[in-house]
Formats: structure tokens, sequence, C-alpha cells
């Protein structure tokens, strides 16, 4: 299990299905984050790369290169998937 208080200044990419989105922006307050979709050919350090599953109590705003999506309820996002 991930300690996200331990690990806050890690986070700099998250890995969606099949796409690499680069951290812009993180709140506590709101605990949201912001990040939008890279296509970095350069090497990421694996303990700056965290999965979705991992960030369970944020609600994440991931924005591709075709437009933007929200997370909203990761609840009901990992039931559609």
């Amino acid at each position: 299990m991930i300690i996200i208080t331990d690990n806050i200044t890690q986070i700099k990419y998250i890995k969606g299905v099949d796409k690499l989105y680069q951290v812009t922006d993180i709140s506590f307050a709101d605990m949201t984050i912001r990040a939008v979709e890279t296509t970095t050919a350069a090497l990421v350090p694996q303990n700056e790369v965290f999965g979705l599953d991992d960030l369970r109590e944020f609600k994440i705003r991931l924005v591709n290169n075709g437009g933007m999506a929200d997370i909203v309820d990761f609840c009901k996002f990992i039931k559609s998937v």
C-alpha cells in the first residue's frame, strides 16, 4: 500500500489504462489532481509514476490530447471498467 502523504512530492505522473499523464496541479484543499497527457519518450523514474488505484482519495482531472475527461467518483469509475 502506498501512503500518499509520505510520497506526495513524488507524484509526477499518473498511469492511465494506456496513457501516461504528467501531473500539473495537486490540491489538498479540494483533494484534486490535474494531469495532462504526455508523449515524452524520456525514461520516467518508476517511483514518480502512480496508478489511478493508488490515488483513490483524490478527484482526478485528466486532460487528453483530444480533450478533457473528469473522474469524479473513483468507485463508479472502477466498476465501469
